[in-house]
């Protein structure tokens, strides 16, 4: 898995730019997320790919070439936090709650709605245990679940 963090001017067009370029040299994008960078004007892309080292390398000098673009870098397994944002929906049956609300509090995440039969968790953490979670609550019943893409600094 290859993450980078690229920083460019913020414009209507840029993260299409930035997409189209990548998939046009048919690159996969597995995870990409977007935001306001610490300077005004700016934004931070956080984008994961699964490519040889070699690829990585093209790929980060060829993004550096994009108009707009002000700098690109790979960040390597030891020098970054990566996390992921999760909301899921879990179906209950009677008696389960106890059972679902253990299950989310031993992987850090909670519960931010309660209703008659289901339940709405939040999870903030790296992909892998978010799957682990998703993995565990289908147990129960995962009716609905949205993801956000890897955020990394």
């Amino acid at each position: 898995m290859n993450l980078f963090s690229i920083v460019a001017e913020d414009s209507p067009d840029i993260l299409a730019r930035i997409t189209n370029h990548i998939t046009g040299k048919g690159i996969e994008i597995k995870s990409i997320a977007s935001g306001p960078a610490e300077k005004r004007g700016m934004v931070r892309i956080t984008l994961v790919t699964e490519i040889s080292i070699e690829s990585a390398s093209v790929l980060k000098n060829s993004l550096e070439q994009l108009i707009s673009v002000i700098s690109v870098k790979p960040l390597c397994s030891k020098s970054f936090v990566a996390r992921q944002f999760a909301i899921l929906k879990v179906k209950l049956f009677s008696g389960e709650y106890h059972n679902a609300m253990e299950v989310v509090k031993s992987f850090g995440g909670r519960i931010v709605k309660k209703g008659k039969d289901l339940i709405i968790i939040e999870l903030i953490d790296e992909a892998a245990k978010i799957q682990s979670v998703i993995n565990t609550l289908n147990s129960f019943g995962v009716v609905e679940s949205a993801q956000s893409g890897i955020v990394a600094i």
